[in-house]
């Protein structure tokens, strides 16, 4: 096989892939639906400088509606998260007192003194 610069072809595409950004394939519905939600996002831009805009960047406003997406989805994960913790937290100190332990004891022991 042919040798460019001591590499292999394969060799090649691989060192340059390996600064390629993550490619995937999308079902239809699903690429027009973030078609929608980055025209959305970017509504305002657009209608100022038109679809030509739209066409020039729209790898970029994609990139960004599946990054607003994520990190949105991922708050929402964590706030729930936490708030059923805290729940849970709440629980046990209601439990705790309903045994006769002092305020002081069931909020250490539960971890709602961490929490505030």
């Amino acid at each position: 096989m042919a040798k460019l610069d001591g590499m292999t072809p394969e060799q090649i595409a691989e060192e340059a892939l390996k600064d390629v950004d993550v490619i995937f394939t999308l079902p239809s519905i699903v690429d027009e639906a973030i078609d929608k939600l980055a025209k959305y996002d970017n509504r305002d831009v657009i209608q100022i400088r038109g679809d030509k805009y739209w066409e020039n960047n729209k790898d970029i406003l994609r990139a960004k509606a599946i990054q607003k997406l994520v990190t949105d989805k991922v708050k929402a994960l964590n706030n729930y998260m936490d708030k059923k913790k805290q729940d849970q937290a709440l629980e046990f100190f209601k439990q705790l007192r309903a045994r006769g332990m002092s305020v002081e004891d069931a909020m250490k022991t539960s971890g709602l003194d961490q929490n505030t």
